[in-house]
């Protein structure tokens, strides 16, 4: 049986895991500390970082500011809440 082909949010997911767990090592802090910056519980962020799309605008700059994250990856985080329409 063929494996199952990826979705754009599984694409998306994937992508958004790597630039998180990067920036996270980066700045040194912990999920607990990334959700209270953020004002959501640990459960929330959990179920965005597994669905990117769930993430408001304001949260995802949040996120940039927090991980110290540079031109290119910022670049890379913008383009994925593009493509889903920018709700």
């Amino acid at each position: 049986m063929p494996a199952k082909k990826k979705t754009r949010e599984d694409r998306m997911s994937d992508a958004f895991s790597k630039l998180y767990c990067v920036g996270k090592a980066r700045s040194g802090m912990t999920d607990e500390e990334v959700a209270d910056a953020l004002g959501i519980g640990r459960k929330a962020l959990w179920r965005r970082r597994k669905n990117p799309s769930l993430f408001p605008f304001g949260d995802v700059l949040k996120l940039c500011a927090l991980f110290c994250w540079e031109d290119d990856e910022v670049m890379k985080i913008v383009g994925l809440y593009c493509v889903r329409g920018g709700e």
